[in-house]
């Protein structure tokens, strides 16, 4: 008979679980509520996929690296790990470009700046940088232009940039967003802050490759 009684009175709370459910306005729900969608296995005696369901307030977080000391260590210690990040980008560099057209003056010019800033180094250590702890930065250093302000490519002169700067995710951090929607760069970084062995930096989104 008890047995009788708890499975009618299962049934009754889950008629007006039902019911309530059927009416509830979810334009009211909560913004911050876990739930999405409706459906599945309920069972009000449990709490099952109802909203005093435990699980209800669970969600996926992933994984984050606050430090880089974690992804040194593994870079350093783990030859699998090394050769995953620094092989492929080995390959991409294995033939360098060339460049044709002009005169061969304004090329051997060219030739003669790749070198004496490393742009070959520069990108592959970026690259395997961005590989290692998630993402990179190529900073473009000039003499003239200060790095809080943008750089313009037409009033460059010859010898203005002085050598090529590379920081990782942990170094920068961003501090303005370019707000304009009908720009190319909406949503992007147009200024950020480094700060790198006790030295602090404001750098503009126009010198960062």
């Amino acid at each position: 008979m008890a047995l009788v009684n708890g499975i009618g009175k299962g049934f009754r709370r889950f008629g007006e679980y039902l019911e309530k459910r059927s009416t509830f306005d979810y334009s009211e729900r909560p913004r911050n509520a876990r739930r999405i969608t409706t459906g599945g296995i309920a069972n009000p005696q449990t709490g099952l996929g109802t909203p005093v369901d435990k699980s209800e307030a669970s969600f996926f977080s992933p994984t984050r690296f606050y430090w880089r000391t974690p992804l040194e260590i593994l870079y350093v210690q783990s030859p699998a790990a090394r050769k995953f990040i620094n092989i492929p980008v080995d390959d991409m560099f294995i033939k360098w470009r060339t460049w044709s057209g002009g005169s061969e003056s304004a090329l051997e010019k060219l030739e003669e700046n790749e070198k004496r800033l490393k742009v070959k180094k520069a990108l592959s250590q970026a690259m395997k940088s961005s590989r290692v702890y998630g993402s990179s930065v190529l900073c473009v250093m000039s003499k003239e232009a200060p790095m809080h302000e943008p750089l313009i490519p037409e009033e460059i002169r010859e010898g203005d940039i002085s050598c090529l700067k590379i920081w990782d995710r942990f170094d920068l951090s961003v501090t303005e967003r370019e707000q304009d929607m009908y720009d190319e760069n909406y949503g992007n970084p147009c200024s950020t802050e480094s700060t790198r062995q006790l030295a602090t930096a404001v750098v503009t989104g126009s010198i960062i490759a």
